[in-house]
């Protein structure tokens, strides 16, 4: 007899700081749903069912930046995974914070839609929360996250939306 594989079921709480933004909140969660469905075989706790989003601007995202990882800039996107260092056995799996300026400046200057590069940041956010990284790791660990966020987006992208 075959096993039958639980599916998870993700509480996701999404904060948006920009009211032009608010009106697109189930998208966003859908858009999750379905990038967290790609990560299921992930060895996490199955505890683990929650996930925070935080869409802010520069200033927000800067002091952040500032305090936990000492570079008093804004950034893109940042996150707190809860899978490492003293929160294991959280529910939580961590948070998520965009600045929504950055990522107005990047669609720009990448030449992509808002919601093709809120999808890109959401993507690279959660892997950063299930522990893959980029930085400071070897080239094909790096290589390795990349891959698994063109594989996530190749399948979800936020449907098309303005501000």
């Amino acid at each position: 007899m075959a096993q039958e594989q639980s599916i998870r079921s993700w509480d996701i709480d999404i904060s948006i700081e920009t009211e032009a933004l608010e009106e697109h909140e189930d998208s966003i969660r859908l858009f999750l749903l379905g990038c967290l469905s790609e990560l299921s075989d992930e060895p996490i706790s199955e505890s683990v069912s929650h996930v925070s989003i935080l869409i802010t601007n520069d200033a927000v995202v800067q002091e952040l930046n500032a305090t936990y990882r000492g570079k008093d800039r804004p950034t893109d996107v940042l996150s707190f995974s809860q899978l490492e260092g003293e929160e294991i056995g959280s529910e939580s799996l961590g948070d998520i914070v965009i600045s929504l300026d950055t990522a107005v400046r990047q669609a720009k200057e990448f030449q992509v839609t808002l919601s093709q590069e809120l999808s890109r940041l959401l993507v690279h956010g959660l892997l950063h929360l299930f522990l893959y990284d980029h930085e400071n790791v070897p080239e094909a660990e790096a290589e390795r996250m990349f891959e698994k966020q063109e594989e996530i987006l190749v399948r979800h992208e936020l449907p098309p939306f303005t501000l």
